[in-house]
């Protein structure tokens, strides 16, 4: 019955419909009376929304203010000149203004210019109340410190609002001598609450550090404990996705942080309590082709962190031709807010030859350091490398770097490097230095030395061999018998 009701509902609404539609058809637009009716009508719109446009709005300022607190908690201070658009829709434009979250004097965190306050018009002509609808800024400029993402957070976590839109604006970060420690130009921010679901969302789409981003966050006020926020950087691609439970009564949160990166999934717990951050890789990690592992601690004030990274599976070469050119790019760009170590063990490499690899990294003075790096190979020893740097040869780019082969099973090295017996010696060390082309596979191996701590032996050093191309594993066995040969024979 009720599904028949509605079907004789949108019939009779269909015919109305079409019997209007027939009426405008028979109207002569022609006639000089359609004419007139039209342009009274055209002329009587545009007058009804240009007529505020003549009101003295610098009696306005006060309730602009009263009225933009009371709808987005945010305080507007030194309004200069305010005028009437129309275009697109009805608006108020402030000229200039300070804004702040009202938390005592001298708290402006933006310099606006040209802010939109889009309005319900029939409010103008009653002239006793301002409705604010949205708030709009263009290339506006926001300065950030410590205090103020402190207020923020608590404007983002408390705060009832109405829709407030920023667009091609700059995102200062400012030390505690008022310095411009950091700068994120915004293309877009929307940050409003979403009544029908009970949902308040921050969405920005941005670059820090020179890498876009886009970024998410949003609570819904049914479980108001529950905090979820991403964000996607582009160039490297990595996708971060966290999901926060808050303990309101002993200060805590924890949560499960989400990660997607170089096609590798991590998902990891941690715990934050004041001002210090802890992590462990979740024991159902996602990702079952490449088993990561990450743990450690970030500390926020002052900023330093110390991670372990554990990774087995990896390609070590593919790994190393994309990070080498990673290193060099940012060697000499690193934000002086970021210090700290990070640890990273690669084990079970898909290589016969490499048994595990070491690598420590340092952060600090705006630099990015290699603090150890240490390969282990199978049944033989160990390599140190170290004085790891970038040369420009013929408008090419190569890393270079010092390396230490300790031999702690030499029947083993022989053995795997086909070493005849006529040429083996007691080695016990291997010295050389390795250089890398980083757009092409060819490493490059020169001033090699044997035993190079033991003064008693004979043939200490051999100089023949100033640089040698080395393509292949085969290239390097070759490479290990001519030198040994000619050790023996001098």
């Amino acid at each position: 019955m009720k599904n028949y009701l509605k079907n004789i509902k949108k019939i009779d609404f269909t015919l109305k419909f079409i019997l209007f539609f027939e009426k405008i058809k028979q109207i002569d637009l022609k006639s000089f009376k359609t004419i007139i009716v039209i342009y009274s009508l055209i002329f009587s719109i545009f007058l009804f929304l240009s007529i505020p446009g003549l009101y003295n709005y610098k009696n306005y300022h006060e309730k602009i203010k009263k009225e933009t607190y009371s709808s987005f908690k945010l305080k507007l201070d030194n309004i200069t000149e305010v005028k009437y658009r129309f275009v697109p829709k009805p608006h108020i434009l402030i000229e200039e203004a300070n804004l702040n979250f009202d938390k005592g004097t001298n708290n402006n965190f933006a310099k606006l210019k040209n802010i939109k306050i889009y309005i319900s018009i029939m409010d103008l002509y009653r002239k006793d109340k301002i409705s604010i609808k949205e708030l709009n800024v263009n290339k506006g400029n926001f300065y950030f410190k410590k205090n103020t993402i402190s207020y923020f957070k608590e404007h983002l976590d408390k705060s009832i609002i109405k829709p407030i839109k920023i667009t091609n604006s700059n995102f200062f970060y400012l030390s505690k001598n008022d310095e411009v420690a950091n700068i994120v130009p915004i293309k877009e921010l929307k940050y409003f609450i979403d009544y029908k679901i009970k949902e308040k969302n921050l969405k920005i789409k941005g670059k820090l550090f020179d890498v876009s981003f886009n970024y998410i966050w949003k609570k819904n006020y049914n479980n108001p404990n529950i905090v979820e926020s991403s964000i996607d950087l582009v160039n490297p691609n990595i996708n971060l996705s966290n999901k926060t439970v808050k303990n309101f009564e002993n200060n805590i949160n924890e949560g499960l942080l989400k990660m997607i990166f170089l096609n590798n999934k991590l998902n990891i717990n941690y715990k934050n309590i004041k001002n210090k951050i802890s992590f462990l890789t979740d024991k159902n990690n996602l990702d079952t082709n490449y088993k990561i592992k990450l743990n450690g601690n970030i500390a926020l004030n002052p900023f330093y962190f110390n991670t372990n990274v554990s990774l087995s599976n990896i390609d070590f070469y593919s790994l190393v031709d994309k990070f080498l050119p990673y290193l060099y790019n940012y060697r000499d760009s690193i934000h002086s807010n970021i210090n700290g170590i990070s640890s990273f063990t690669l084990l079970n490499t898909k290589n016969k030859l490499l048994e595990n690899i070491l690598m420590s990294f340092k952060f600090a003075n705006q630099k990015m350091l290699i603090d150890k790096f240490n390969i282990k190979i199978k049944k033989i020893g160990n390599l140190t490398i170290s004085d790891l740097g970038y040369l420009d040869k013929e408008d090419e780019v190569y890393v270079k770097s010092k390396i230490v082969f300790n031999i702690l099973d030499s029947k083993q090295f022989y053995y795997r490097f086909q070493v005849p017996k006529k040429n083996r010696i007691n080695l016990k060390q291997i010295n050389f230095d390795l250089e890398k082309n980083l757009d092409k596979k060819v490493y490059y191996i020169s001033n090699i030395k044997i035993n190079s701590y033991e003064k008693d032996l004979e043939n200490e050093t051999s100089d023949i061999f100033d640089e040698t191309e080395i393509f292949n594993i085969q290239t390097l066995k070759k490479l290990i018998n001519d030198y040994l040969a000619s050790i023996n024979q001098g």
